[in-house]
């Protein structure tokens, strides 16, 4: 299919614009799912969101008037678009200067494009179809004569970053999307660019909060499933704390946790490497200090505080945006708020520092919280913490915490 499309730039980013059926797009374009491709940025399928899209074009509704985008390396559409011929015959209106004609039947045989926003519409199609007999008049109106409003976004070769970038910012002013994920893909794009001075504790730290917000726990329960705002432009995100409260709540565990000599043989290692071995070998790295630090430290300390002090927390399902999300924070407390959050953290770092390893940093500080006499109550907003948010504030909590400083 050879169709023409619009070029146009906004400051140094180079855009095509077009019309393509779904028959096209889909031997065209690929999702890069998080965690099935080094590129991977965008989450799974949501099959709720999915169903309802189905059960839409089953009743002839238009899912959507906006454009499909799609990200392609610069490199490759050069070899795909030619210019129009001037002697062919056009509508007035059409720019020739900047149209072109793009050969979507041109070695186009690996999924060349990306899906940058559109794919739950395309998997409504595929889905939608799968159901439709070959001779069905409708299949063919599906396939071939349903066409969507399609934008190109042309991507350099080295800095493949941009094209999450643009995912982010397109999600981040729509409906609310787990922003989280994209970030990591972010910060995986500069270590498969080879990016100078990745800044390899900062990858940890972001890691760290995706595992707590996502992961179930293994041996324990984890109290901090979606309970930290990473969208915090959103009128009302999911979570009790911002994500750069917790950010840096967590800094002084990191720097005691001594991934220096790890990081740096891993430095040394990744040199030798072709660049998909040194990808594998950097986020396996990245993934296992990460996920250590979350497994065997922060989720079974949490759950000592979680046990310690129940009714400060409040395990429920809550609809979010027609999504149903589990949460354990309640906003009645100043527990999983910035206060409670820097002085339990706080007091982990103390203790890690003490104790050396993770195995005995537990066990010190569960008899810590075991042996302390705050209540839930303590907790309690507009309570006996009341006016302690600032950094001396923090210190006076932890000092409660040990039975330090203890008032009821």
């Amino acid at each position: 299919m050879r169709r023409i499309a619009l070029k146009y730039t906004q400051y140094n980013q180079v855009f095509y614009s077009t019309t393509l059926n779904y028959s096209t797009l889909n031997s065209i374009a690929e999702v890069l799912e998080y965690g099935d491709n080094p590129y991977g940025y965008q989450r799974a399928l949501d099959k709720t969101h999915l169903k309802r899209m189905v059960a839409s074009l089953k009743s002839k509704e238009v899912l959507s008037p906006t454009s499909i985008i799609l990200g392609v390396n610069e490199e490759f559409i050069e070899k795909i678009v030619s210019p129009i011929n001037d002697s062919i015959e056009h509508e007035s209106t059409v720019d020739v200067e900047n149209a072109k004609y793009i050969n979507f039947d041109l070695e186009i045989t690996h999924n060349k494009f990306r899906i940058i926003d559109g794919q739950h519409r395309l998997a409504a199609f595929r889905k939608y179809i799968e159901n439709l007999e070959e001779h069905d008049p409708e299949y063919e109106l599906m396939m071939n004569k349903y066409t969507f409003s399609v934008i190109i976004v042309l991507i350099k070769d080295e800095n493949r970053s941009a094209e999450v970038e643009m995912f982010r910012s397109i999600n981040s002013k729509a409906k609310r999307l787990k922003l989280d994920l994209a970030m990591l893909a972010e910060y995986k794009y500069q270590i498969l660019e080879k990016k100078k001075d990745i800044d390899y504790i900062f990858h940890i730290k972001t890691r760290v909060i995706y595992s707590l917000i996502n992961d179930r726990g293994e041996e324990c329960l984890n109290c901090w499933i979606n309970g930290i705002k990473v969208d915090v432009a959103e009128k009302n995100p999911l979570g009790i704390v911002g994500y750069k409260a917790f950010y840096d709540s967590i800094d002084k565990i990191l720097k005691l946790s001594h991934f220096d000599v790890t990081l740096e043989n891993m430095k040394v290692e990744s040199r030798c490497l072709n660049d998909e071995k040194r990808f594998a070998l950097i986020n396996s790295t990245l993934d296992g200090l990460s996920k250590s630090l979350v497994m065997d430290l922060l989720i079974p300390a949490w759950e000592m505080v979680h046990a310690k002090w129940t009714d400060a927390f409040k395990e429920k399902d809550i609809v979010h945006n027609g999504e149903i999300e589990r949460v354990y924070y309640n906003n009645d407390y100043y527990i999983q708020q910035t206060m409670g959050v820097y002085a339990i953290n706080n007091l982990i770092s103390e203790v890690l520092e003490k104790e050396g390893s993770y195995k005995a940093a537990v066990k010190e500080f569960s008899y810590i919280i075991g042996m302390s006499k705050l209540t839930s109550q303590s907790w309690k907003k507009k309570g006996l913490m009341r006016g302690l948010s600032s950094e001396a504030g923090f210190r006076i909590i932890k000092s409660m915490i040990k039975n330090e400083i203890y008032e009821e």
